[in-house]
């Protein structure tokens, strides 16, 4: 599978600098509230799976891995984190039907920005 890369945009500078160059088709990116980590959503043609790195240096660059789930043949899509820094990852089928989008309401609120 190819991998593609994860970039940084310096707000100070405007330069563009590649911080990962070896996840797979990644489909979401979303920091924890402290954002000392972030967290990646990944589709490719065979593995699906979500994961964090630390961001270390000030924002500059990605740390230590680790792999939050491997769902196998699942179709994890979209994900968000919430103020207490849990992830909600959109899984399965869009709930949808012929007429009608439905959403599920949580008693937690979105990190800013995210």
């Amino acid at each position: 599978m190819r991998s593609t890369n994860l970039y940084r945009v310096d707000p100070e500078t405007g330069r563009l600098s590649v911080v990962a160059g070896d996840i797979a088709r990644p489909n979401g990116l979303a920091f924890s509230p402290d954002e000392r980590s972030s967290t990646w959503s990944r589709r490719g043609c065979r593995r699906e799976s979500c994961g964090a790195y630390e961001v270390t240096d000030g924002g500059r660059k990605l740390g230590v891995f680790r792999k939050l789930i491997d769902a196998g043949a699942g179709t994890p899509d979209g994900l968000r984190l919430d103020v207490d820094g849990n992830s909600w990852i959109g899984w399965g089928i869009f709930m949808a039907a012929s007429t009608s989008i439905y959403s599920l309401y949580v008693n937690t609120q979105g990190v800013a920005g995210g």
